[in-house]
């Protein structure tokens, strides 16, 4: 798809738009597209695709796959001719940004994305607090139930697939602070419950 991405500049079709939500102080946060954004960058930078942050330079920069047409196939960044530099440096990408309104901003970002989405793939609950809640307690807790074999052998593919054995952990982590009296609720549903938790 990272491949596919990049030729799709390359031949000039556009490039479907960026959704930031403005959190002040000239501050914004990705509501959808960060996977366009790190792709591009990752190419350009010469980075490994899938890296997530700019202070991860790879040695293997990333390559066109075979997918792509065959003028470009292998090819890095740096191997494309000045012209094809050019056009994915001036390259322009449209974006749209909403304002804070509101007590509800946490929960009307989960909203936006939910309705952006609508009528691609479907992503469920957990897949979208990993897209709109990443951060280092994300990042550790898809690394602690990847690397349990025990936990992971209570689900089937399908269901490891969409990250059910994730939620089952964050449920599982989210409960002992709220029996103990340590963490306030603040509205009732498990999906909401663990979406305000991923957030703070």
């Amino acid at each position: 798809k990272c491949s596919k991405l990049i030729e799709s500049i390359l031949i000039g079709l556009p490039i479907p738009p960026l959704f930031f939500m403005d959190i002040g102080n000239n501050s914004y946060e990705v509501i959808d597209g960060l996977q366009r954004l790190t792709a591009i960058s990752n190419y350009i930078l010469g980075n490994q695709w899938g890296a997530l942050t700019n202070k991860t330079h790879r040695k293997v920069a990333a390559k066109l796959s075979p997918i792509v047409d065959e003028s470009i196939q292998g090819k890095t960044f740096e191997q494309l001719n000045p012209e094809q530099q050019k056009k994915i440096k001036r390259s322009t990408v449209t974006v749209i940004d909403f304002r804070e309104i509101g007590s509800e901003d946490q929960k009307s970002k989960y909203l936006i994305f939910e309705r952006i989405n609508t009528g691609s793939e479907l992503l469920n609950p957990m897949q979208i607090r990993k897209a709109l809640a990443y951060g280092k307690f994300m990042s550790s807790l898809y690394d602690a139930a990847n690397s349990s074999e025990g936990l992971k052998s209570m689900f089937g593919k399908q269901y490891l697939n969409k990250d059910k054995h994730v939620e089952f952990l964050l449920s599982t982590y989210v409960t002992y602070p709220v029996l103990r009296g340590e963490y306030t609720l603040q509205g009732q549903y498990q999906k909401y419950i663990l979406n305000d938790f991923c957030e703070e």
